[in-house]
């Protein structure tokens, strides 16, 4: 998708977006990728129209317009909409367009009546349609109207009428809202309830833990807010291994001589795991942060069988000693990313350590 072709259809959208003598038969031939220049056949016409979307300022604007075309032409009576034979291409482009718009408050109520009429059906080059109507959907609530739908994929029932399975469940609850007036709000219990059936649908894997923090990085990109997992995991009953990895989130003021040692150093670990990802922009534990835990724990289960004295004090100093090595053993395999981050966690014990005996 070159930036000649991109500019080649924003002069097309654009002054059409201006224009306020709005002609639907427009964006349709344009979903059907017709009439949006000479930009080839490999890209959807879904993916040109948001390409086209200016840049700054103007943004937002002509994507709320683009966003409100979008419904109109979705909302057409049924005997008139892109519903019928051979109109695959056009259906697909639009739900896909309604979904990388993500405007809820211009194209929540097309989709769902769509949903509703229950008159969708088809493929258009391998994607399902109702499968693209679903995405559409999650991706444009404003209450809660659809949380009946995605509890039953979450719960693994098969729904009447869109596909789905529990992850898509899991998506769907995910961005929920309370209410129109609290859109900007995340349901947040029914999302640590949904959190714990996902967590049960992950118990008999390997690698559980790390999918799971992998969902709830996702819980938090989708939320940017102060989540605190803890108090959630304990009042919807999640599983004790979901918890364990959860980074102890306490400041200075709150880290007591009662805290448990062993607690400690792993819940640094994976705090700082979590710290970096976040910083980075990408998920929040990966295979090798999986790795890195599981040796974690290997080696400083070794530091502390050769403790004599087994206090509270001697088994921090043993786990502190077992962060220094595996950081020093990281940075001669030339693996910075990761020892920088095993570093963070050796200060912060040193840190915390240093407040418990105070």
């Amino acid at each position: 998708m070159s930036d000649t072709a991109v500019e080649i259809v924003r002069a097309r959208v654009l002054p059409w977006l201006e224009d306020t003598r709005y002609n639907p038969n427009r964006l349709e031939k344009w979903l059907n990728g017709i009439g949006l220049g000479a930009v080839g056949s490999e890209t959807q016409p879904y993916e040109w129209l948001l390409r086209s979307l200016p840049l700054g300022a103007d943004r937002s604007v002509a994507a709320s317009e683009l966003a409100a075309r979008t419904a109109r032409l979705l909302s057409r009576n049924p005997s008139d909409r892109l519903l019928g034979l051979g109109a695959e291409k056009a259906v697909y482009n639009a739900l896909a367009l309604a979904a990388g718009l993500a405007d809820g408050e211009q194209l929540a109520e097309a989709l769902q009546a769509i949903l509703r009429e229950r008159a969708l059906d088809g493929d258009y080059e391998h994607s399902n349609l109702r499968a693209e109507l679903r995405v559409a959907l999650i991706l444009n609530q404003v209450d809660d109207a659809l949380l009946r739908d995605w509890w039953t994929m979450l719960l693994g029932q098969s729904h009447d009428y869109l596909p789905g399975t529990w992850i898509d469940g899991l998506e769907g609850i995910l961005r929920v809202r309370p209410s129109f007036e609290k859109r900007d709000q995340p349901v947040v219990v029914e999302i640590g309830r949904a959190l714990a059936k996902a967590a049960d649908w992950l118990a008999a894997g390997a690698d559980r833990e790390v999918r799971f923090a992998r969902i709830l990085g996702k819980v938090e990109r989708t939320w940017p807010m102060k989540w605190d997992f803890r108090t959630l995991a304990k009042q919807c009953d999640w599983p004790d291994w979901a918890v364990r990895p959860l980074p102890v989130e306490t400041s200075d003021d709150e880290v007591t001589p009662d805290m448990p040692a062993e607690s400690l150093a792993k819940a640094c670990v994976v705090g700082a795991l979590w710290s970096y990802g976040f910083e980075q922009g990408h998920s929040l534990i990966d295979g090798d942060s999986h790795r890195l835990i599981e040796l974690v724990d290997e080696v400083i289960e070794r530091h502390v069988r050769r403790d004599p004295s087994k206090t509270r004090q001697s088994r921090i100093g043993a786990e502190q000693q077992a962060l220094q090595e595996i950081a020093d053993d990281l940075r001669h395999e030339n693996r910075d990313e990761l020892a920088r981050v095993v570093e963070n966690a050796s200060e912060d014990l040193l840190r915390k350590a240093r407040v418990m005996a105070s």
